[in-house]
């Protein structure tokens, strides 16, 4: 709704103030309407006026840009408040979850940088508005201790993680308890195309529960013969990971 008087104008100004995002966005809008309001007194201004004017409604985006930028690298855990979550506790699973991920990011990828600062905000603000409590992941690896932080992430967001350390063993557990999804690596002692074995036995037996490969490797051309096979993904990404999870939830939903 487009605001029609002044006391319109500050009850949405009031939502706006909710995040620091929100308060972000206020700032800028106040500071081109005051602009808006200097250029219709221009006739007014002198010429150094004017041209101090011009320089500021030139540059002043630019400054915005670089100080959101910079925001997003050093500080993005503080660009979010509780209005962007839902359900007590929401805020300090986030939190935990987007260092446990931040983490495991750099650990396995040495991704850095703006565009990677920006896309696991995005990813993390994406999971935390998901009804994601009591969702069962079933993480099936030799080495889950490779995978801690990604799974503390999953669990921070309210998932349920259960591990199987081979194919017998996870076959097993999802005949008895069942899940909402599969994550799995690759090699395993017992084979080194294990998670492609394991997939094939589920899809064999009829269950076609969602089936994520999470490996060291992941050209694409093996994304590629993962979805062939009936896999949703196949990543060696953490950022990544959760952005499969999240849509092969949606795809539930």
């Amino acid at each position: 709704m487009t605001p029609t008087s002044p006391k319109d104008f500050a009850a949405q100004a009031q939502n706006f103030t909710r995040s620091p995002l929100s308060v972000i966005s206020l700032f800028i809008v106040m500071i081109y309407a005051i602009a808006a309001l200097v250029i219709g007194l221009g006739g007014s201004l002198t010429e150094p006026q004017r041209t101090v004017l011009v320089w500021f409604l030139a540059l002043f985006p630019a400054a915005v840009f670089a100080v959101f930028s910079w925001l997003v690298v050093r500080h993005h855990l503080k660009l979010y408040g509780p209005s962007d979550f839902s359900g007590d506790g929401d805020v300090e699973r986030w939190i935990e979850a987007t260092a446990a991920l931040s983490r495991a990011e750099a650990d396995r990828s040495g991704a850095g940088g703006p565009a990677a600062a920006e896309r696991l905000a995005r990813t993390m603000k994406s999971a935390a508005r998901r009804p994601l409590r009591g969702r069962r992941v079933l993480w099936v690896d030799d080495r889950p201790h490779g995978n801690a932080a990604e799974a503390r992430t999953l669990r921070a967001l309210g998932m349920e993680v259960e591990t199987a350390r081979s194919t017998e063993a996870a076959l097993a557990q999802l005949k008895e308890v069942g899940a909402d999804l599969v994550i799995s690596d690759m090699g395993r002692p017992e084979s080194p195309r294990a998670g492609y074995d394991l997939l094939a036995a589920m899809r064999d037996s009829g269950d076609e529960t969602p089936f994520i490969i999470y490996t060291s490797e992941a050209s694409e051309a093996q994304r590629r013969d993962a979805r062939s096979r009936g896999a949703q993904a196949n990543t060696n990404r953490p950022v990544e990971l959760i952005e499969e999870v999240l849509a092969a939830f949606r795809a539930l939903d």
